[in-house]
């Protein structure tokens, strides 16, 4: 994860979720496109939504699949992300869409496909 609250760094320190790696925010272009093109996909939460995000424009450049979530206040993420990207409607949800990104290599490529398609 790039960058992460200190709440979200103590939650993984409290919980003991494995597999869960920081490196520090950056601003610097080429180290968030040398951070992105490590990711398989690329997963964006927050508890509110985005208005235009840069983050998601920079996962849609790399062609990476991403899942998001519907939010309340701003849902610019949900725009931005139709017809190329997954809205989760829940915990349950997410987590299936990654877990099937993951595990089914031609619905992977799909994805890839739709949000580089989408980006240009």
């Amino acid at each position: 994860m790039m960058g992460g609250s200190d709440v979200t760094r103590d939650y993984v320190a409290r919980t003991g979720l494995r597999n869960v790696y920081f490196i520090d925010h950056s601003s610097d272009t080429a180290i968030i496109h040398k951070f992105l093109q490590t990711l398989d996909c690329y997963t964006h939460a927050k508890p509110f939504g985005e208005g235009c995000s840069a983050c998601l424009i920079e996962a849609m450049y790399h062609g990476l699949p991403i899942i998001s979530h519907d939010s309340d206040i701003d849902r610019g993420q949900v725009e931005m992300l139709e017809g190329c990207g997954y809205i989760a409607k829940s915990i349950n949800d997410y987590s299936e869409e990654m877990a099937k990104c993951l595990h089914d290599k031609s619905y992977r490529e799909q994805r890839v496909r739709a949000t580089f398609l989408k980006y240009i």
